[in-house]
């Protein structure tokens, strides 16, 4: 089996879209990204989370992936708009 990753990745990335969600460009739902968010902050609650919201996008959405970093633990987070 591989061995569990122990150090965290440089960044995580997340872009929210109108009705979607990615983190480091792989499409997921909610619950997914709340199990991958709970694992990397296990790791390192200190990492990098650069959270990138599309102009049209759902203010909700940016509010529900803010309450899952939380969840997790990561508070390193910078959130920035795309045209």
């Amino acid at each position: 089996p591989p061995e569990e990753r122990t150090q965290p990745p440089k960044m995580i990335q997340i872009e929210i879209y109108p009705g979607s969600v990615s983190i480091n460009s792989r499409s997921v739902n909610m619950e997914t990204l709340s199990q991958i968010l709970g694992k990397l902050g296990a790791i390192s609650s200190t990492q990098t989370v650069m959270i990138m919201c599309a102009a049209d996008s759902e203010h909700d959405l940016l509010i529900q992936v803010l309450d899952r970093c939380t969840e997790a633990g990561l508070s390193n987070l910078s959130v920035m708009s795309m045209d």
